[in-house]
């Protein structure tokens, strides 16, 4: 429970981030006290207080959360999104919020239209045609963001044209 206090104690205190490093100094409670055994219990009941929706996470920062963060959190948790579900639409967020809709790119130097096909994490956004430029978004969090450099060669290599 003292955790959950010094996270509501903290919330708003922006000098003060919420770090795991920060949460155990906090919560000394004797001057000799083992910061690695209390590290490791507070890093335990962040883990235990996220999964209940007490608390969110952005980084390696926690925040108290308020009743209606609560209700919107556990809300977001109940729904079922498959991956190819979830590429699609932020794909679909992306491409109209960054390309704004556009499907082609002007080459200014001989004012030629070049088609535009839109992948984001493997899946497609929109018709896809033969024969035209790709673009494709990998989100940091997909599944296979970590090969990001061997999945762009590979891409780019594909029907025999490098880039």
């Amino acid at each position: 429970m003292t955790l959950l206090q010094v996270l509501f104690l903290i919330r708003y205190v922006e000098e003060m981030k919420s770090t795991v490093e920060n949460l155990v100094t906090l919560c000394l409670d004797q001057i000799d006290a083992d910061r690695l055994a209390l590290r490791q219990q507070i890093t335990e009941s962040l883990q235990r207080l996220e999964g209940q929706t007490l608390i969110s996470r952005n980084g390696d920062v926690y925040f108290f959360l308020t009743n209606e963060e609560r209700d919107i959190n556990r809300e977001i948790k109940n729904v079922e999104l498959s991956s190819g579900v979830e590429a699609k639409l932020l794909g679909e967020l992306i491409f109209d919020d960054v390309l704004k809709g556009q499907r082609k790119h002007r080459y200014m130097t001989n004012r030629v239209d070049f088609s535009l096909n839109r992948r984001c994490d493997g899946f497609s956004v929109g018709n896809q045609l033969d024969g035209v430029l790709l673009v494709f978004v990998l989100i940091f969090f997909a599944d296979d963001y970590e090969m990001q450099d061997q999945r762009c060669v590979l891409d780019s290599m594909q029907d025999g044209v490098r880039s």
